[in-house]
């Protein structure tokens, strides 16, 4: 979580990797997932050292943040939430849009509703576990 470094960096990588097109994908969607953790990231650093906001975190220690991040993600991204819908469908469309650039209408639309797909099942697993569990 350190954009000032970071970014330059995955751009870098991108354009070495792929070009150009690459590099802006892979800084924009770097850079979304910043935005997404904004209140936990130093946007300055290494010009601004701080610790690092405590945010959502009331123990900043590694075991207190993968606590509260376990948690997140068993009670907003294993199931469907309004922000998980929100979130798979903008990266879906996103991601079949760059496709279907690149490859095709078709291929686009079928890695669209894989991706989807794969998350509906991913759900539904999680689903069926906890109601084992219960």
């Amino acid at each position: 979580h350190r954009p000032t470094v970071m970014l330059p960096l995955v751009l870098l990588i991108g354009v070495t990797a792929g070009g150009i097109f690459w590099g802006l994908v892979t800084v924009i969607c770097v850079a979304w997932h910043y935005l997404h953790d904004t209140s936990n990231i130093n946007w300055l650093w290494p010009f601004v050292s701080r610790k690092k906001d405590k945010g959502c975190y009331p123990d900043n220690t590694e075991e207190g943040i993968n606590k509260v991040h376990t948690a997140w993600l068993y009670q907003t991204w294993l199931r469907p939430t309004s922000e998980s819908f929100r979130d798979v469908f903008a990266g879906a469309t996103l991601l079949g849009t760059l496709t279907g650039a690149l490859a095709g209408t078709m291929a686009g639309l079928a890695f669209a509703a894989s991706f989807v797909l794969f998350v509906f099942l991913t759900w539904y697993a999680y689903a069926m576990h906890q109601k084992k569990e219960s």
